[in-house]
């Protein structure tokens, strides 16, 4: 099975509201769980952080965003490493954030 097949491709419709928070600042909007800003967008960018905690949850709250705000990408693991499925392309995440272009 190829990693690229697991991505979560469920239907939500709200970003979970335990310990998250988001904010709309001088054109991006931020979105803030447990004090980290796991996801920022603007009309240009998308920055996905993960803070260093590589949890279900923050991969859940990630994808919820991008259900919500339509961003088109979707967050996953395979083999113990974090991917990013955006425009047909599947991305390594590596480090603690990623930056798209939208």
């Amino acid at each position: 099975m190829s990693c690229g097949s697991q991505v979560d491709s469920r239907v939500g419709s709200q970003v979970g509201s335990h310990k998250t928070n988001i904010l709309f600042k001088n054109g991006s909007t931020i979105v803030i769980y447990r004090n980290t800003e796991i996801v920022i967008f603007t009309d240009v960018s998308i920055t996905l952080n993960n803070g260093g905690h590589l949890t279900k949850t923050t991969k859940t709250r990630m994808n919820q965003v991008s259900r919500e705000f339509n961003l088109d990408y979707r967050v996953y693991q395979c083999q113990y490493r974090w991917y990013i499925k955006h425009k047909g392309e599947n991305i390594l995440f590596q480090g603690h954030s990623v930056t798209l272009k939208r």
